[in-house]
């Protein structure tokens, strides 16, 4: 009776393995980066955390002399908190992995599941923390249509904080298991580095995708997704600016003309690349999909703009266009079509927040 047990339970075991997404990397790159990542992390924390009591009454003087509401205070302190964050995600995940009870092959539910709640708190703790230093407020419109199901969300990229916007307002209160599309130079971030190999997430080449290998990740974290799962996308691939905007209608106009007018007509956000959006737009199952688009991260895309206290007193509106999944149309250059019409959906809605009168 107990060898049978025993059995049942491992049989059981084995069955809800759940496969990572294909990657085209050895464990030995894999763990090449990491011997530099982890280790790395740690001694950045440990050197920012040591400096803080002989750097932060300095900077306080300095703001004082200036009159400028500590901002670079603030962002010592941000910094601090950000990197500070990412060994006690290491550890979250270490401890996920230790109760998750894989230890050899591919990650099982209960690792997942630990996982997905680490990495929802970790990012919840850093968009927190920089609305508490920054005295921001956060109002959300349409995420909790999201509560029930599986959806694919195409978001706005406008700064560092917005990547962790979805775990915080849609992963860690609805308890769903979010997977990204993310550019692979991410990777070199431990902590997502190590998420990302647990939950099933698309590291795709920068600048679109354009690879076979990349598109074949993308479709199959979307033909994978679970009955809760979210699949982020950021259809700009990049975080906005009036420059990459120019740039990307110019490359546009080479390549495919007859989208230049709708590409055009974008004012605040990129065009979309077509790669990895039409990929998930192509999966075989239904998911609901989302447009989110937020403001109030403008201005935010670089770390000298932080010091420059550019999120001091801001309010950060994010709203969901919730559509369901048979809108979607079968034919590609609808779905082009349906795809551009939707985004300039978001570009609008951005445009009247703009309005001083709605600030």
């Amino acid at each position: 009776m107990t060898l049978s047990t025993s059995n049942d339970s491992v049989k059981k075991n084995l069955e809800s393995r759940i496969e990572p997404a294909p990657l085209s990397e050895s464990l030995v790159t894999i763990w090449a980066r990491r011997a530099l990542t982890i280790p790395g992390t740690c001694l950045l924390t440990a050197i920012v955390v040591g400096l803080c009591p002989l750097v932060v009454p300095i900077l306080g003087i300095v703001d004082i002399i200036r009159r400028q509401d500590f901002r670079l205070v603030r962002f010592y302190v941000s910094v601090m908190v950000l990197i500070g964050l990412h060994p006690i995600g290491l550890v979250m995940l270490f401890d996920a992995f230790v109760r998750g009870g894989s230890w050899w092959g591919a990650p099982i539910e209960r690792e997942i599941r630990l996982t997905a709640k680490a990495e929802a708190w970790w990012a919840d703790a850093m968009v927190q923390s920089a609305i508490w230093i920054y005295r921001m407020r956060m109002v959300i419109e349409g995420a909790e249509e999201l509560k029930n199901g599986r959806a694919l969300i195409f978001m706005r990229h406008t700064s560092i904080l917005d990547t962790m916007l979805p775990l915080s307002v849609i992963g860690r209160p609805f308890a769903k298991h979010v997977r990204y599309v993310m550019k692979r130079e991410v990777l070199w971030n431990p902590c997502v580095d190590v998420v990302g190999h647990r939950i099933p997430t698309a590291f795709v080449r920068r600048g679109g995708t354009r690879d076979n290998s990349d598109i074949e990740q993308v479709m199959w974290i979307a033909e994978n997704l679970g009955p809760e799962g979210i699949v982020i996308i950021y259809p700009e691939g990049t975080r906005f600016t009036e420059e990459k905007q120019k740039r990307r209608r110019e490359n546009i106009q080479k390549n495919n003309p007859e989208l230049l007018n709708r590409a055009t007509a974008l004012q605040n956000v990129l065009p979309p690349h077509l790669g990895g959006s039409l990929a998930l737009l192509s999966r075989k199952t239904n998911h609901d999909v989302a447009f989110c688009a937020h403001v109030g991260l403008e201005g935010a895309g670089q770390m000298n703009d932080w010091a420059g206290g550019a999120l001091l007193d801001r309010t950060i509106r994010i709203k969901f266009f919730n559509i369901p999944s048979d809108s979607v149309p079968g034919d590609e250059s609808e779905r082009i079509d349906w795809l551009y019409q939707h985004w300039q959906e978001v570009d609008s809605w951005i445009e009247v927040q703009k309005d001083p009168a709605r600030r």
